[in-house]
This record gives C-alpha cells, structure tokens and sequence, in this order.
C-alpha cells in the first residue's frame, strides 16, 4: 500500500511539474489613458505586447452629449530601429440612426487593435467632428 501511494504521488508530482512548465509566459496588461485636453471625450484601455504579439484593447467614451465631437483614437507602431513605421486607422463610433459619429453620453469597448510592430506603440486621441467627419488629433502618447 506504501509503495502504490508513493508510486502515485511521484506521479502526480512530475505531471505538476510538466503543466507549470508548459504554461506559457503572459506579458502583464498595462493601462492607459488619452490626455490631450478634450474635457468630453478620450480613450482609455490595456494593452500586452511581447516581442512577437501587440494586442491593444480600447474603450471610447463621450462625457458629453450633443457638442458635435466624438471621440476617436488612432496607434501608430514601430519596429525595435525605427525604421518601419504603421498607422492604424482612426476608430470611433457610428450612430446607427444617423450614421453619423455617435455624439451621446456613453463609455463602450470599441475593440481590440493586433496589427502593427512591437518594438514601440503610440497612441493619440482624435475628435470626430458629427457634421462632417473631419477629424482633430491630439499628440502622440508613447506607451511604455
């Protein structure tokens, strides 16, 4: 009976050690926040990135309804040299009623931008203009 309980525990002590060293390494989620001077409207989230994978997810928010603005961001990615250079395109929300930049109080995940370098990422917040869809774009933030 020792040798059966022994025999198991050895076992299930190397099949411990294989799971914890086949879990992969996570890069730790960082947060942040657009700060251009907007008082209404910005973007905020988290983002990963490794040497090999970006994953950036954004929420948008409008404090304000009905100003005429709504808000919009943009990343901008490099290689490690800076020699390579992305940028992604400008999101925001549409008013399915309108079709229109939405221009209404609300904070709502807009989704997750994968594409791009890693060796640097930016961030910049952006107004959308309702009437026409013109936009204003703030400075580029360096996430670090």
């Amino acid at each position: 009976m020792r040798r059966l309980a022994a025999a198991a525990l050895a076992v299930g002590t190397a099949l411990a050690g294989t799971v914890v060293a086949a879990a992969p390494a996570q890069a730790a989620a960082k947060s942040f926040t657009t700060k251009n001077g907007w008082g209404t409207l910005k973007a905020y989230g988290n983002y990963t990135k490794t040497s090999k994978k970006l994953t950036i997810k954004v929420w948008l928010a409008d404090g304000k309804a009905y100003n005429g603005w709504s808000p919009g961001v943009q990343f901008r990615t490099a290689d490690a040299k800076k020699t390579k250079w992305k940028n992604s395109a400008v999101y925001y929300f549409v008013d399915k009623s309108t079709k229109k930049p939405a221009d209404r109080v609300f904070s709502a995940y807009r989704g997750a931008y994968t594409k791009g370098y890693t060796g640097h990422v930016y961030v910049r917040e952006i107004g959308v203009k309702v009437s026409n869809g013109q936009t204003v774009a703030g400075p580029w933030s360096k996430l670090k």
